[in-house]
């Protein structure tokens, strides 16, 4: 799998997602990985990209695809340097990444691969947000340090915009 930089423009996207929703059924959701550590936030260039997001997408065949969205929150937390005594000189940080893969069958296959492409990447994102959410928080409250940051639902107009399709202009309408 690697990651494929989206094809259409937002407004392609969101009319491609609506045609192929209603010939899409979810299969499954899997937590495909996942990675919970403590580091220095000096030590790591990912830091700068806290919350950032990532989508894969592959064709499985006969009509299935796969997509894995992966998942990075960066919080730093005042620590010690392993002498609780001595506090760190270095700010320390808690990782959290989780990778969910998303499975879907479509029905047919009149879709272009763009826009299969496009209901792939947004759907995904929009199907894998409260798994991630609950993953979260879940994380932090066994860490017992640090408060849960809050992640609200996702509407589908934000996932589009996370799936890497740039949003429209505000005085422009979908209808254009």
């Amino acid at each position: 799998m690697s990651e494929s930089k989206p094809k259409l423009t937002h407004k392609d996207a969101v009319v491609a997602i609506s045609e192929v929703t209603s010939k899409a059924d979810l299969a499954a959701i899997t937590l495909h990985r996942c990675e919970v550590s403590q580091h220095r936030l000096d030590d790591d260039s990912e830091n700068q990209k806290a919350g950032y997001l990532k989508v894969f997408e592959k064709t499985i065949g006969d009509g299935h695809y796969g997509c894995l969205v992966e998942f990075l929150d960066v919080n730093p937390f005042t620590g010690t340097s392993g002498d609780e005594d001595k506090p760190s000189e270095v700010p320390n940080g808690v990782k959290i990444r989780a990778g969910f893969e998303t499975q879907f069958f479509i029905e047919d296959e009149e879709f272009s691969p763009e826009q299969i492409q496009a209901f792939l990447r947004a759907s995904s994102v929009f199907q894998t947000w409260p798994y991630w959410r609950e993953f979260l928080a879940s994380m932090y409250g066994r860490l017992g340090r640090l408060e849960s940051p809050i992640l609200h639902p996702l509407p589908i107009s934000e996932a589009i915009v996370l799936a890497g399709y740039e949003p429209v202009e505000t005085n422009q309408s979908l209808a254009e």
